[in-house]
Parts: structure tokens; C-alpha cells; sequence
């Protein structure tokens, strides 16, 4: 059955159920801009769709739309070229909006320059709809805002601060603001009862403001990301009184060690700590680390550090500073995998590894893979391994490792084969406690290996979707 509670899949059938739903004033509105929407005869709905509707995602519902134009209606190439295909999106982003008795989310952002973003508060019973939100996001996907759309966002967040209170997940990417969208979001920011997580993204502006605003929500902050962000001392300060704030997110961010001094006198305690960065190879390094993890302490139960170059000196530091981790990521090299030793021996909690190794080559990860299978403490369960490898290291890996695992991920890029997965499958029969398997962060393509195989593997593994911490998705640094 079609999930009809969410517009957050690009789904075609979705948008032509959807479009099946428009009033007849809402249909006379493409009327009378010659757009058909329908081949033949119009499709009568079921039920009123639009009001189960929950999540509403921008991006997606006008992916559906132009999907379900290009696979319906002959006219496609016409309306692609008039531009006349946000006509329909402006109706069912009207209609959702109007109709929808409880939406919950709301992903909100230009998605094209032939999509003029409306002043969504002003349709009938939007604010209804709106004053149930629970998340939401504002980005700018591939198009700039113009002037008319500037004032039109400032409005709708204007008109959100007097009835959405409920706000608790916020993603805003804050490039190309006006000085009124800003004020205006500031305050739906500072309205909201309880906003415990928050999404950060400024490639070029100075996010202090928000931050400032993250001051209201001291009393239930938790978790805090920032995105391609350049941070200093003045950005920080505000989160000093943060009491309830844990969790610290930076990918692909600017830093340098001393903006952490405003946190020495902090009254939260931070528990998961991850740095994020690979692109920006540059912009931060082991010693603007350091200060922060040493800071956290034994607080910590979760740190990734996926960054160039790490140091072995930040190795001691992990190991001498948080002897309570349960899970940890991080990127290692020939000349700090040794250092790896100290952090197994000093945090015997430990049970979730997610590791890259910095060699391009078989020939450089094969000798790291094998001194990992007697580095890895029988406390680990759950192991996740993004590098290169042959099929006769993993062979190899498989039979010397101590480590009762109960999950093994492999990055897909490493060139599976039927091999790999047969000596998995292997070791799962002969280790017993091996129950999970992932080779990727997204929908992995099993069709690569023999049916038999294949099948012979799902009769003792369960094939699951396997995390990375350096992908940037919003699940990206979810526990595996």
C-alpha cells in the first residue's frame, strides 16, 4: 500500500494522487492555464489524502510532480519549457497545507527558479496545519531567493512564531538571509517550548546570531550540529548556560583550539563528540581537537574523529581522557595504527569500532588489516572497516580476529565479490556470533553475488544498512 502520510519520497504515484485530490477551484486554476492533469478522464480519490499528510518535504514533492509529468501526459516537454509546472506545485503545496490536520514536519527550501516560493501562512488553514510542527527545516537547495520570495519567507516565519510552538528539530542553512529573515526566524526560534536538536549550516555567513537565540532553549538543548561553518569564541559563548546540551556535531567546519576556552566554564557535559572532515583536509587538526575531547573527559560514550592527519599525541589524549567509550570512529595511518593499542587497553567499554585507514593501496592496507585482526579486544561487537582490501586479507582477518562480533561492515567501494561474502558467511558459521552484515551507507545492490550464495548467507545474516560516520546525511552519525 502507498504511504500516504508523507511527501518526503519523490514518489510519482504519490503526486498523481495528490493531484487527483485538487478542488475544483484548484483544478480551474490550471485550467485556465491550459494544464491538463490527466490523459483521459480525471481520477476520483478514495478519501481526502491531503489530510493524513504529516510530512512535507519542497524538494521532493516537486521531484514527484515533474516525475509524474514525464511518465503521464504527453504535453511534458510544453510545460517543462513554459515553465508552467510549478503552477501545479503552487496548487498541491496549497492544497496539502490547507488540508493536512496534523503536519508534523516540513522541509521548506527553493528547489528551482521556475518555483516562486509563496507566503505559505496565507492560504486557508495553513496556519492550522502549521501550528502542530514538530520539525523543520529551511535550506536553499540550488536556487537563490529572490527579493519578492525574501519578504514572503520572513512573513510566513513571522506568522509561524504566533502559532508553532512545538518546534523540537530544526535544520537551518542560513546563506542568503535578508536582515528580516533572520529577525523573523531568530524569533520562532526563541518562541518554541522545547527545541532539543539543532542543525547549523553557514558556508559563508557568521551563525552567532542563532546561536545567540539557542540561548532560550537552554533548558532543553541536547544536541547541536554544525555544517561547513566558520566558528570562533564569540559563537560559543552563548552555549555556556546550554545545561542539558550532550551531544556536539562539526562537519567540515573551521577551527582553532583556543575558541574552545568559553566552554571550560560550561555546565553541560558532553557525551557524543564527533569532528567531520573530508573535504576540508585543512581546516582543522589534531591539536584543535585535543582541548575538547580532554574537556569532555570520561563523560564521553561516543567520539568520531574523521579527519586528516590524525596525531598520535590525539591518540594518547582519547586514551588518557576517555576510558568510557562505547563507540568510536576514527582515521588512522602507517604511522598511527600502533596507537590504536592504547585506546583498546584504556577503554574496556568499548563494543562499536568504525575505522578508515589513510592508504590508497591494497598493498598499503593489507599488512594494517592484518595487524588489526590482533589489535581488536575481545570487548568489540560491532565493527565497521572503509578501506581497500583483498580477498585473501580479509581471509586472513577473519581467522585471527579475537573479537566476538556481532555486526561487520565493509565500505562497497572495496570491490566485492562472491569470495568476500563466502568467507563472511564462513566465519559466522564457524565464530556463531556473527548475525549482521552491512556493505554500505545506502541501498546496497546484492545482485552482485550468487543467488545460492546469496541465499545461503540470508538463512544466517541479517543484510542491514551500514553507516559511515563521514557521510554527511542526516543519519550519517547514527549509532551502528
Amino acid at each position: 500500500m502507498m504511504e500516504i502520510r508523507s511527501v518526503l519520497a519523490s514518489d510519482t504515484r504519490l503526486a498523481s494522487t495528490l493531484i487527483s485530490c485538487l478542488s475544483r477551484y484548484e483544478r480551474g486554476v490550471l485550467d485556465r492555464e491550459k494544464i491538463r492533469t490527466y490523459e483521459k478522464k480525471p481520477i476520483r480519490p478514495i478519501f481526502d489524502y491531503p489530510a493524513f499528510i504529516t510530512e512535507l518535504d519542497y524538494r521532493k514533492l516537486d521531484l514527484a510532480i515533474r516525475g509524474w509529468y514525464s511518465s503521464t501526459l504527453k504535453e511534458t516537454p510544453k510545460i517543462i519549457r513554459l515553465g508552467k509546472g510549478s503552477i501545479v506545485f503552487i496548487q498541491v503545496l496549497k492544497m496539502i497545507l490547507s488540508r493536512s490536520k496534523r503536519l508534523l514536519s516540513l522541509e521548506f527550501e527553493k528547489t528551482r527558479e521556475t518555483i516562486n516560493i509563496p507566503e505559505i501562512t496565507g492560504f486557508t488553514g495553513a496556519l492550522i496545519s502549521l501550528s502542530h510542527l514538530e520539525r523543520f527545516t529551511i535550506c536553499q537547495y540550488s536556487a537563490e531567493y529572490k527579493e519578492s520570495e525574501k519578504g514572503n519567507i520572513a512573513r510566513t516565519f513571522a506568522s509561524m512564531a504566533h502559532v508553532c510552538q512545538s518546534i523540537n528539530y530544526l535544520y537551518i542553512k542560513i546563506d542568503g538571509f535578508s536582515q528580516e529573515m533572520e529577525k523573523s526566524l531568530i524569533r520562532l526560534i526563541r518562541v518554541q517550548n522545547e527545541i532539543r536538536r539543532v542543525i547549523i549550516e553557514a558556508w559563508s555567513v557568521d551563525p552567532r546570531s542563532f546561536i545567540f537565540a539557542m540561548q532560550c532553549q537552554a533548558h532543553s538543548l541536547t544536541r547541536l550540529e554544525f555544517k561547513w561553518s566558520y566558528l570562533s569564541q564569540a559563537s560559543l559563548e552563548a552555549l555556556v548556560i546550554c545545561s542539558k546540551l550532550d551531544t556536539l556535531v562539526f562537519i567540515e567546519c573551521k577551527m582553532k583550539s583556543e575558541i574552545w576556552t568559553p566552554l571550560l566554564s560550561a555546565s553541560f557535559k558532553l557525551k557524543k563528540l564527533y569532528f567531520l572532515n573530508k573535504e576540508n583536509t585543512d581546516a582543522i587538526s589534531s591539536s584543535d581537537c585535543s582541548p575538547l575531547i580532554r574537556l569532555a573527559g570520561e563523560n564521553l560514550t561516543d567520539l568520531v574523529v574523521m579527519i586528516q592527519n590524525c596525531s598520535a599525541s590525539l591518540f594518547e589524549t582519547i586514551a588518557d581522557h576517555c576510558p568510557n567509550l562505547v563507540r568510536f570512529g576514527i582515521l588512522v595511518d602507517k604511522s598511527t595504527a600502533r596507537s590504536l593499542q592504547k585506546i583498546f587497553n584504556n577503554c574496556g567499554s568499548l563494543r562499536q569500532f568504525s575505522l578508515r585507514y589513510d592508504g590508497q593501496y591494497i598493498i598499503d592496507t593489507d599488512p594494517f588489516l592484518f595487524q588489526l585482526a590482533w589489535l581488536l579486544p575481545v570487548n568489540i561487537t560491532h565493527l565497521n572497516i572503509h578501506f581497500s582490501m583483498s580477498i585473501e586479507a580479509l581471509g586472513v582477518f577473519l581467522a585471527f580476529c579475537r573479537a566476538p562480533l556481532q555486526q561487520l561492515g565493509i565500505a562497497e567501494e572495496v570491490g566485492l565479490s562472491n569470495e568476500h561474502l563466502r568467507m563472511i558467511v564462513k566465519f559466522a558459521k564457524e565464530k556463531g556470533n556473527l548475525r549482521r552484515v552491512g556493505f554500505g551507507a545506502f541501498e546496497f545492490d546484492c545482485s552482485i553475488f550468487d543467488t545460492e550464495l546469496l541465499d545461503e548467507a540470508k538463512k544466517i545474516l541479517e543484510f542491514v544498512e551500514n553507516l559511515w560516520f563521514d557521510m554527511y546525511g542526516d543519519y550519517a552519525i547514527a549509532e551502528f
